[in-house]
């Protein structure tokens, strides 16, 4: 007996906040120092720092998006 099957539509909806990304640990997984991703992108090991421990909560769209870029994103 041959099985048919019918294609459904899906459509998933993927959010998240800033709150949720870790870019420490995403940058732990590259085995990347804060140098190589400031020389990458051009953000600065200060400031990639103050992002990973928290102390800045809301980086600007560019950060974030230079970042994810970077990570493979």
């Amino acid at each position: 007996m041959e099985r048919k099957y019918t294609m459904i539509p899906v459509s998933i909806e993927f959010s998240f906040t800033i709150g949720d990304l870790n870019f420490k640990a995403l940058r732990k997984l590259q085995d990347k120092t804060l140098r190589q991703v400031e020389e990458a992108t051009g953000v600065s090991n200060a400031y990639l720092s103050q992002l990973e421990t928290g102390k800045i909560r809301n980086p600007s769209f560019t950060v974030v998006d230079k970042l994810l870029s970077f990570y493979g994103f």
